[in-house]
């Protein structure tokens, strides 16, 4: 049975339940497993292919896959990498600047 709710409406509900998942865990540059929601003994494998476009094992992706809709996962690997990159920024902005003049 399809759901009535618009692709938009999907959209936010999946980034609803993405938060709620934990952080992915990183295998390669391109790589993650991340446990899933319902299950907390299965996780799923989230990849960025050579085309740039990111893939998923779960059910949900794999039923989907054809539609302009990414799974939970996917979107919590996404954020997961968008706070790392905002984290290094912001490191970057807090280091220390040693003036040598002051030691003399």
């Amino acid at each position: 049975m399809r759901s009535n709710k618009t692709l938009e409406e999907l959209r936010k509900d999946r980034i609803e339940k993405a938060k709620e998942l934990e952080d992915p865990i990183q295998i390669s540059d391109i790589a993650f497993t991340i446990q899933s929601g319902s299950d907390p003994d299965k996780s799923y494998m989230v990849e960025k292919g050579s085309d740039g476009k990111w893939v998923c094992d779960c059910p949900d992706f794999q039923f989907r896959k054809y539609e302009e809709l990414e799974c939970k996962h996917i979107i919590r690997v996404k954020e997961y990498l968008e706070r790392k990159a905002r984290v290094k920024i912001e490191a970057r902005r807090l280091e220390p600047v040693v003036d040598a003049s002051f030691y003399g």
